[in-house]
């Protein structure tokens, strides 16, 4: 994206599959946590990694964690602003109103209608998360930190699950 001088580069990727050697898997209406782990990927880790791994099957590690997050949250960074906007009000609305007549029409069941906004300023992405899911507590968030981009998400619907040869959508 270009904005006046400066230039924005989007480095996160159009799709990105992986399989991966262990997932965390926090189930806040429990209040529970399961560490689902590739036994197979266990000689590959590196030693840091598998600290966390044995970390993350503590329930002490959990009880510090739990109550640091307050802490962590406070220093989620500078405000943002926005940059760019794609969309105005009534170009967004004349698109719902276009989704609504699809549906009447049998084109279309549902239809998942997005929204790009493009903000400036620094903002650690795990603080982000954790207030995005004080605010909304989905039951599909998300975060995924990689190496050259974070996803931070929140959904109500499940996008995939797959059970044996079974894989099931549920927008």
């Amino acid at each position: 994206y270009e904005f006046g001088s400066k230039t924005v580069k989007q480095a996160i990727p159009a799709a990105y599959f992986q399989k991966s050697a262990f997932v965390l898997v926090f189930d806040h209406k429990n209040n529970r946590a399961t560490l689902h782990l590739q036994l197979e990927a266990l000689p590959f880790l590196s030693q840091e990694t598998k600290e966390w791994m044995f970390k993350f099957s503590s329930q002490d590690f959990w009880h510090t964690f739990v109550h640091s997050l307050p802490d962590i949250v406070k220093t989620c960074g500078e405000p943002v602003k926005v940059v760019k906007d794609f969309e105005t009000f009534d170009s967004y609305k004349e698109k719902v109103l276009g989704i609504q007549e699809m549906i009447r029409d049998g084109e279309v069941y549902q239809v998942n209608l997005s929204h790009e906004i493009v903000f400036l300023g620094k903002r650690d992405p795990y603080s982000l998360f954790y207030k995005l899911t004080e605010i909304n507590p989905a039951p599909f968030s998300a975060y995924l930190n990689y190496k050259d981009f974070t996803i931070v998400s929140s959904s109500p619907e499940r996008f995939l699950n797959k059970r044996a040869n079974l894989l099931e959508t549920r927008p």
